[in-house]
């Protein structure tokens, strides 16, 4: 049924649509090797330029070598940048707002993380 449909159709009609498949698949090979390239490209790329982050933690096993700023770090949430040596660059509080310290990584603002005795007191906002 079909062959008797087609004998109807003419040739030129029939040569078109043969070339316009030809194309489609053309254009999506073209398309697939293209993605393929890409990928390629990226695993490559990251093969050579491997993402890394560098995380360091300290575990202290007897509390007679904490660091004076760790009581900080610890009630407060404050988060202590550090250079390569160890040294104390900076510090942020939990909301991301930079904390004044001294060299020691204590806060300099003792009204809003320490009493009058000098022990921690809580947070006043």
């Amino acid at each position: 049924m079909a062959a008797e449909m087609l004998r109807d159709v003419p040739e030129q009609e029939i040569a078109g649509v043969q070339r316009n498949r030809k194309w489609i698949r053309i254009a999506l090979t073209a398309c697939l090797a293209a993605v393929a390239v890409g990928a390629c490209g990226t695993v490559a790329y990251f093969i050579r330029y491997p993402y890394t982050a560098e995380i360091t933690t300290v575990i202290y096993e007897d509390e007679d070598h904490i660091p004076e700023y760790w009581k900080y770090a610890e009630k407060y949430g404050l988060s202590y940048e550090m250079d390569e040596e160890g040294n104390i660059i900076s510090a942020t509080d939990r909301d991301g707002n930079t904390v004044e310290i001294d060299q020691n990584g204590i806060p300099l603002d003792q009204l809003k993380y320490e009493s009058a005795d000098g022990t921690l007191s809580e947070e006043t906002e």
